[in-house]
């Protein structure tokens, strides 16, 4: 009836990216820890999703769409949510279109590099060159609890060198170890320990 594929192996994907509109939506209405949190559980979804899809017999093309689904969705998730983060904050204008413009240009960029040489490649990588795009799901609600904690006037300014960073490390050439089950455990507590803080400071 509908083109795409809907079996189970995608919906953490999906659900990923309707989390990640609820982070946009919230923000856009002035409640940033709350959409922080909805941006924790589309993290989540985005680090378990690969994990829950491998799970299931898939068919070769039913692999493909997933893949070319979850570099859609690290479009949604780690480009689109950042600049709506940056567009909302209390920065100056031409600031905000300048980080939001290197945001977007680096994951796309990050994104359509990594589908080139996956495609070329006999066997996945042993390993990430640059810091991988998902990593800003974490980076910004932890350092938007620690400004909000200790600091929270300053919460502009670092969202402004934060955003700078991360465009930079997402196309830098340095090598970053995949994740093993430690990293997987660790991400997780640390999420569920900023999403109850982001609750207590909202």
């Amino acid at each position: 009836m509908f083109i795409g594929e809907y079996g189970p192996f995608v919906w953490l994907t999906y659900l990923g990216q309707i989390f990640s509109l609820l982070c946009m939506y919230q923000t856009l209405n002035g409640d940033l820890a709350s959409g922080l949190q909805w941006y924790i559980l589309a993290t989540l979804c985005d680090l378990f999703d690969g994990r829950l899809a491998r799970s299931f017999e898939r068919t070769a093309l039913q692999e493909k769409y997933g893949q070319q689904i979850d570099t859609l969705s690290d479009m949604v998730n780690f480009a689109f949510v950042p600049v709506v983060l940056l567009l909302a904050s209390k920065l100056s204008l031409l600031l905000r279109l300048v980080l939001s413009g290197l945001t977007l240009l680096s994951v796309t960029t990050r994104l359509a590099y990594f589908q080139q040489i996956e495609d070329q490649a006999d066997q996945p990588l042993a390993y990430f060159i640059g810091l991988p795009a998902a990593y800003a799901g974490l980076i910004y609600p932890c350092t938007y609890l620690l400004t909000a904690m200790l600091a929270p006037s300053v919460w502009p300014m670092v969202l402004a060198m934060g955003a700078l960073l991360l465009a930079i490390l997402h196309v830098s050439r340095f090598k970053v170890a995949k994740p093993g089950k430690k990293a997987y455990v660790f991400y997780l507590i640390l999420a569920v320990l900023v999403y109850l803080g982001l609750g207590w400071v909202s």
